[in-house]
């Protein structure tokens, strides 16, 4: 089978603490293997802070469970608030790239998944 390569865009989430909010949501073939890269911009609502993330992570599903392999990695941070971050975490078949702000700071994400897909 041949390699997929997929991108997602997400609209505008915006975020008014720091709890982690879902951007995107990408549901894992079984049985396959995927290299994700999840863009992240973030701007304060005034404007006077931004972010700017690239995070990339390897995960497999064998049989419907879905493991990392390694670490993901966040290859680029550009950011003018150190507790803004960004991370890719595993629910149930599904990846979940998130992003999370500052408490009492409204911030406007906007964000792109790439994601190469590949089953033997």
């Amino acid at each position: 089978m041949a390699l997929k390569v997929i991108d997602i865009r997400c609209d505008n989430i915006q975020t008014t603490d720091d709890a982690w909010t879902t951007v995107t949501t990408y549901p894992v073939t079984t049985d396959t293997v995927v290299l994700i890269e999840f863009h992240a911009l973030g701007l304060l609502n005034d404007s006077s802070i931004g972010g700017i993330f690239v995070l990339r992570g390897g995960f497999r599903n064998d049989g419907g469970v879905i493991s990392e392999i390694d670490s993901q990695t966040v290859t680029d941070e550009f950011s003018d608030d150190n507790q803004w971050d960004v991370q890719c975490v595993i629910s149930g078949t599904d990846l979940l790239m998130q992003v999370k702000g500052n408490l009492t700071q409204t911030i406007n994400w906007q964000g792109e998944t790439r994601v190469h897909s590949w089953v033997p």
